[in-house]
C-alpha cells in the first residue's frame, strides 16, 4: 500500500543518504591524549548541504526512503499530505515567506561566521580562519588532507531540517578532526578503537533543536506560525540554532581536551 510520507533532508556527501546513516551510527571519538601538544596549525572547513532551502517536493512515496529533502520540501510535502481539500496555490503563498526567510538568513555564512568566532579561541588548535564549502566535505577528505599543509584538518558538515509535524527546527553538524602529520597520525592510531586506515583525533555529531514557539495545535497551524510575519520564527530558529550549536561544538572540544590533558 502506497502512502504519503515526508522524507527529511539530512546530511549527505557524494552519495547522499547512506553517508548520513553511516556517520550517525559511528561512535564518538574524544580528543586523544597528547594530540594538542603537536598541533601547530589546523585547517577548518564548514561543509554545507547545497540543497538547504531550495527543494520543492509536493509528494514523496514511501518507497523513496533513500531520497531526502530540506526544510521547504518537508513543509510543502506535509501540507499536501495532510490537507486534502486545501488549495495548492494558497499553500504556495503560505510557504513563500518561509522560503524567503530561510534564503535571506544565508545559513552557510551565518554558521561559518559564528563557528569561527567560537572555535578560534581554542589556542591549541592554532586556527587562522574558517572556510566554507558549498557541499559536504567528508567524502573529499583524502584529497583535502593530501593538499593541506596544516597538521590537522577539522570539518564541520552542517545542515538543518524541519520535523514532519512542524514542531521543531533542528540544526546538525558532523564534526571530524583528522591528523595530517606523522606524529598526529601515530597518536591517532595508538587508540585501539580507531580506524587504522583512516584514524581520527575527534569525531562527534552535534545537534540543536528550536521548537515551535506557540502552543502546538496541528501541523497546519504550526506551518502558518512558522510563516507568520515573513517567516520571523524561521529566522529566530535558525539564528538561535546557529549560535547554540557553535557554542556546543567549541565548548565540547575544549572540555574534551582539558579532561584528556589532565589525566
Amino acid at each position: 500500500m502506497r502512502i504519503k510520507l515526508i522524507i527529511l533532508f539530512t546530511f549527505s556527501i557524494s552519495l547522499f543518504g547512506c553517508a548520513t546513516i553511516q556517520q550517525e551510527a559511528l561512535p564518538p571519538i574524544s580528543m586523544l591524549k597528547e594530540a594538542s601538544q603537536h598541533i601547530e596549525s589546523t585547517k577548518v572547513i564548514v561543509g554545507l548541504d547545497p540543497r538547504n532551502s531550495y527543494n520543492f517536493v509536493r509528494e514523496v512515496q514511501a518507497a523513496d526512503t533513500s531520497q531526502q529533502f530540506g526544510l521547504i520540501g518537508a513543509i510543502i510535502s506535509s501540507i499536501i499530505a495532510n490537507e486534502v481539500n486545501s488549495n495548492i496555490h494558497d499553500q504556495e503563498r503560505l510557504m513563500a515567506p518561509i522560503r524567503s526567510a530561510a534564503i535571506k538568513f544565508n545559513f552557510g555564512s551565518q554558521f561559518r561566521d559564528k563557528f569561527e568566532k567560537k572555535i578560534k579561541p581554542i589556542n591549541w588548535l592554532n586556527i587562522d580562519y574558517v572556510s566554507k564549502a558549498p557541499n559536504f566535505q567528508i567524502g573529499k577528505i583524502k584529497e583535502i588532507l593530501k593538499s593541506s599543509k596544516e597538521d590537522a584538518v577539522l570539518v564541520a558538515d552542517s545542515f538543518y531540517t524541519m520535523s514532519a509535524d512542524f514542531s521543531k527546527l533542528t540544526i546538525k553538524s558532523h564534526v571530524n578532526l583528522w591528523p595530517n602529520s606523522k606524529v598526529l597520525i601515530n597518536i591517532a592510531k595508538s587508540d585501539i578503537t580507531n580506524d587504522k586506515e583512516n584514524p581520527l583525533l575527534f569525531r562527534r555529531t552535534f545537534s540543536y533543536e528550536h521548537h515551535f514557539e506557540d502552543e502546538y495545535v496541528s501541523a497546519k497551524s504550526a506551518a502558518s506560525g512558522w510563516a507568520k510575519d515573513e517567516g520571523a520564527m524561521v529566522l529566530r530558529g535558525l539564528q538561535t540554532g546557529v549560535n547554540g550549536i557553535a557554542e556546543k561544538i567549541s565548548e565540547h572540544i575544549q572540555k574534551s581536551w582539558i579532561i584528556v590533558a589532565s589525566r
